[in-house]
């Protein structure tokens, strides 16, 4: 576990075996809060990593229901009896057992052969809180405010620590990795509309730093390189999207579109390669459903 701010740290969830891929983050207040959960299938690194520092969480927040953020969510609010946080769209899909089925079942579908890696979900059984837009979880001593960010997912919020002045924004300003920006398109919520109006709101915050479940913190103590981080994803994510349609209307095929696009995008080196595919082949179908719609 990794201090990035004051009552701020990180674990690495090693997803998909992958070094800095994505985050959970340990907020704490005189109450405890888990920003994401990561996989079920890496929820015992993160069990490991809280038991060395001697945190229990209080709360489980998972910024929104794909399982990559919320998949350990059941099962860590097992372990601690913990209440889970979410957005109200997502509250049903993490507590009634057909609907948690369904999502699982809808995953597994979408990441391909990354299924058995990304695992599975259990139905949260204890207390569950929802945050409106605006709302505000009290940890005590610190706040985080709940921004509704849907461009990625209709079930999302972004996170603002007015202690810290450091931006939560889930995957509504894409995945730094390796000090660059990535579209995160997914199927089958993604609007790119919505998407750029979160970035406008997002940047209205006076946040000093931008704090990546893909991965990590970016910014130090000035807003302007905030504001200047929205507006590279915005020139990021309205040219993936360009390209997708570009490609598509040159060769009409889904998964030639994703197979040369996979040829042209650039991901960690030390990425596994089946991995890389499967999520430029989500990307790309999440951007033509778009398109499409």
């Amino acid at each position: 576990m990794q201090k990035i701010a004051d009552g701020i740290s990180v674990i690495d969830t090693r997803m998909l075996g992958h070094e800095r891929h994505t985050a959970v983050f340990v907020v704490e207040g005189r109450e405890t809060a888990l920003v994401e959960t990561g996989l079920s299938t890496t929820r015992d690194r993160v069990k490991r990593a809280l038991a060395e520092e001697g945190v229990t969480p209080d709360y489980i927040v998972p910024t929104h229901l794909h399982f990559d953020h919320a998949g350990a969510a059941g099962y860590l609010a097992d372990d601690y009896d913990a209440t889970v946080v979410c957005h109200p769209n997502a509250r049903d899909y993490l507590v009634e057992e057909e609907k948690v089925e369904f999502l699982t079942q809808s995953v597994r579908d979408a990441v391909g052969e990354l299924a058995e890696a990304y695992g599975d979900a259990k139905p949260v059984e204890g207390d569950v809180r929802v945050l409106d837009d605006g709302d505000v979880l009290d940890l005590g001593g610190r706040e985080l405010e709940a921004v509704h960010a849907h461009g990625h997912a209709p079930h999302q919020f972004a996170l603002f620590d007015d202690e810290t002045r450091s931006l939560f924004p889930a995957d509504e300003a894409g995945m730094f990795l390796d000090d660059r920006l990535v579209h995160t398109t997914p199927p089958p919520n993604f609007d790119l509309e919505t998407n750029l109006d979160s970035l406008d709101r997002l940047a209205r915050y006076d946040a000093t730093s931008l704090v990546y479940t893909h991965y990590g913190k970016r910014g130090e103590s000035e807003e302007e390189e905030v504001r200047d981080a929205l507006d590279e994803y915005r020139a990021v994510l309205t040219d993936w999207v360009e390209r997708v349609e570009e490609a598509h209307e040159r060769l009409g095929d889904e998964e030639e579109v994703a197979a040369e696009l996979f040829g042209e995008t650039e991901f960690p080196d030390r990425w596994d390669e089946t991995a890389v595919r499967e999520m430029i082949r989500m990307d790309v179908r999440g951007a033509l459903m778009y398109l499409n719609s």
